[in-house]
Formats: structure tokens, C-alpha cells, sequence
């Protein structure tokens, strides 16, 4: 499945219903898929390449994915809104493969926002906030990528706050944070 669509259209479910993709490669980076699951559910596996998702329209909310798998070790995992934040609210469903992946959370004009209780585990991760800032609402929400020693690359409007700042663990892997607007807090 790639994301070319003749129409620049999202996929769209029938009356919120689930959406179910699997294949070697789930879009691109140059054509993500668009879907709009409404209330339904999202599920996303990439037998040996990328996973390049993006929501047309509004927050996206990693719970909306209920499954995610990249078997390929090194994949990257690209998720996000085209306009609108992004809420990282659960990741436990997601498949334990994907921690050895590169992830790259979007938001296209908004925040992203990191409320869920679990580290955010991966080999790397860059985070990108246009429009928004990158937020933290639980003292628990951690970005790691301490296994790999991966990089953290964090850019937005500010990074963190003062009573929350952003959490990360990442070895000896280097940080990468631009915040165009606002202050740092790591």
C-alpha cells in the first residue's frame, strides 16, 4: 500500500468503522496515507519497511492506532496530523518491534503533547511541532532511546515548561532541540 492517491483524497471508513492496513510499505515519506477512521480504529503493519501515516484533519491520538508493527529492525515510523497537534495518550499497544525503530511525531499546526504513562521507547525519535509547542502533562511521560543510544531531536515553539519539563533518556545519543518562540526545559 503507498500513499499515491490520484485524488490527493483521504481513505475514509464507512460510518467510523475500522480502518485495517498491512503490506511491506505503508505509504512514504514524500506521500503519506491520509485516513479518517472518525471513531473507528486504525491498524498499521509493515511486514519489512516504513509506516508513514497522517491525520487530514485535526488531533491526532496515538489510542486511535490500536495496533502498530514495523518488522523491519531500523524502520521508520512516521505519525502525525497535517493540520492539527498531536496527543501521545497511549502507546501500549503498540507491537514491542517498534522500539528498535526510528519514530517521527508530526504536528502540522499544533502541539505535541506527551500524556500517556509509558515511556515513548524507539532507537530514535524526533519530535516536530509546527505552529505548536512540545508538551508534557505527567512527570512520567519519558522519551528514550537509551537502548540504541539513539538521537532525540525535539523542535517546536518552546520544549517543555517550567512545572513540566520534557523527560528523556538517551545514552549516548545525542540531543538535537529548537525552540523557535519559547524557552527549553529538559
Amino acid at each position: 500500500v503507498t500513499g499515491v492517491q490520484t485524488c490527493a483524497l483521504p481513505i475514509s471508513s464507512a460510518a467510523g468503522g475500522d480502518i485495517t492496513l498491512s503490506a511491506v510499505n505503508l505509504g512514504s515519506s514524500a506521500t503519506p496515507l491520509r485516513l479518517l477512521a472518525g471513531a473507528g480504529a486504525i491498524s498499521l503493519t509493515a511486514t519489512n519497511g516504513d509506516i508513514y501515516y497522517r491525520s487530514p484533519s485535526g488531533t491526532f491520538k496515538t489510542s486511535q492506532i490500536t495496533a502498530l508493527s514495523a518488522a523491519k529492525t531500523g524502520a521508520t515510523i512516521s505519525l502525525g496530523a497535517d493540520n492539527g497537534g498531536v496527543r501521545v495518550d497511549t502507546i501500549t499497544q503498540y507491537n514491542s518491534n517498534t522500539t528498535n525503530d526510528n519514530l517521527f511525531l508530526l504536528a502540522g499546526n499544533g502541539d505535541v503533547t506527551l500524556s500517556c504513562n509509558n515511556a515513548v521507547v524507539a532507537a530514535a525519535i524526533t519530535l516536530t511541532a509546527t505552529g505548536g509547542d512540545i508538551v508534557s502533562t505527567l512527570s512520567t511521560a519519558v522519551l528514550d532511546t537509551s537502548a540504541a543510544n539513539g538521537n532525540l531531536t525535539l523542535s517546536g515553539g518552546s520544549l517543555g515548561s517550567s512545572a513540566m519539563p520534557l523527560l528523556a533518556k538517551t545514552g549516548t545519543g545525542n540531543l538535537s532541540l529548537t525552540a523557535s518562540t519559547g524557552d527549553i526545559f529538559l
